[in-house]
């Protein structure tokens, strides 16, 4: 079975079909639309690439702040610094936070994005219709073409971010936990036993 077709969405049919068969009438001013058309694309372009940033700096941001929040926890632990519980109420930020860097690197995973024509196809333009007005006004559909294909990747990219950002947010209210944790057990002084020799005592007793 050599796999099942992919079936674009309706939208953008429309727009291919449209890239296929518009064109521009004599007589009509179209500078306008050609220009419409271009910032709508260029816009759709720039919350792509900021969706790449924004994850990227989540990505940034959770692979130093975990990864020094586990190796601190078992030093702290190993060192008796801080008490077991400490540790313990770590464990859902640090839970936390790896669940929001799997989304952050979904939406940073590449996405295929067509790309504005070669110039072969817009020298072909030129050629057909003569004029630099004419062949921009036959342009304007391959504008709204691009813009509606960028449509979906965006989609993709800005679920990701989001629900990235809030189990970073989550993340962030869940380290109230520890902090807690610090201040209901704290550490036993040195002449103290440690809450493991108290619960081997007992074991004996």
């Amino acid at each position: 079975m050599s796999g099942l077709a992919t079936v674009e969405p309706p939208a953008v049919a429309t727009a291919r079909v449209f890239d296929r068969t518009f064109e521009p009438l004599p007589g009509v001013e179209y500078g306008w639309v050609v220009k419409y058309s271009r910032e709508q694309y260029e816009e759709a372009k720039k919350v792509f690439d900021s969706l790449d940033v924004k994850a990227t700096t989540i990505i940034t941001y959770l692979s130093s702040g975990t990864g020094l929040l586990t190796i601190g926890s078992v030093v702290a632990v190993a060192t008796d610094k801080v008490s077991a519980a400490v540790v313990l109420c770590s464990v859902p930020a640090i839970v936390c936070s790896c669940v929001a860097l799997v989304f952050a690197l979904r939406a940073r995973r590449p996405l295929p994005v067509e790309q504005p024509s070669g110039v072969d196809k817009v020298v072909g333009i030129a050629n057909h219709y003569k004029s630099e007005s004419n062949a921009e006004a036959a342009f304007l559909s391959h504008w709204y073409l691009l813009t509606v294909l960028l449509r979906s990747p965006i989609y993709i990219k800005s679920w990701n971010v989001g629900y990235a950002t809030k189990l970073v947010v989550l993340t962030v209210a869940l380290l109230l936990a520890p902090l807690i944790a610090a201040l209901v057990f704290p550490v036993p002084k040195a002449d103290e036993p440690k809450p493991m020799q108290v619960i081997v005592q007992h074991a004996r007793d």
